[in-house]
């Protein structure tokens, strides 16, 4: 009596596993799937798989808080002007500047990010008026390493392997028409105060 709970989880496990592999008389187990991306509904990919994981690695998605990192201007520049925001705005001290120049030539003389203390709560993105830095799609930040400082040329070289072009890119609300669902009232609608 003291098992049979058990023995029930594990056949409704084995035959979730088992049915993963065989839909159909004329399907086959497939195993892996190439790229490691198994994208929902997708009718031809059955079957439990792995990523193989130094190789292939997941996507996250696009609203995912990764490591910082700092972007560029159209001329390959740094964005950042040493405006202290991030640094004012951060709640555990995680980011320090310090500025040299004067007016629209300032710039972050140094600029070290303490990757171990940060909380990932994004409010050193939402502070900087010239959309210098953003939350990267890295994941993989444990390391045994005692070198968790980032300066600004790790900064840059982050957002450069990132891709991000621009910062909050993809935390803009989908426009009406763009594809997106949006109801019947339009993504205006509901919950705005536009009084």
């Amino acid at each position: 009596m003291l098992g049979r709970g058990m023995l029930k989880g594990l056949y409704v496990t084995l035959r979730h596993m088992a049915q993963s592999y065989v839909k159909g008389p004329r399907r086959f187990p497939r195993r892996y799937v190439p790229g490691g991306k198994l994208e929902r509904g997708e009718p031809d990919v059955e079957g439990m798989f792995t990523l193989q994981y130094p190789f292939e690695r997941y996507e996250m998605f696009p609203r995912f808080r990764g490591v910082l990192c700092h972007l560029r201007d159209e001329q390959g520049q740094p964005r950042c002007t040493a405006c202290m925001n991030c640094e004012r705005a951060c709640p555990h001290g995680v980011i320090s500047i310090v500025a040299e120049g004067k007016g629209k030539q300032r710039r972050p003389k140094s600029y070290t990010y303490n990757l171990a203390r940060c909380i990932f709560c994004r409010l050193c993105v939402e502070s900087c008026p010239f959309d210098a830095i953003e939350m990267s799609r890295e994941y993989e930040v444990t390391s045994f390493s005692d070198n968790l400082v980032l300066n600004l040329e790790d900064l840059l070289a982050i957002g450069d392997r990132s891709g991000i072009k621009h910062s909050g890119e993809a935390w803009k609300e989908p426009e009406p028409g763009d594809g997106q669902d949006v109801g019947a009232e339009g993504s205006a609608g509901a919950g705005s105060n536009n009084g």
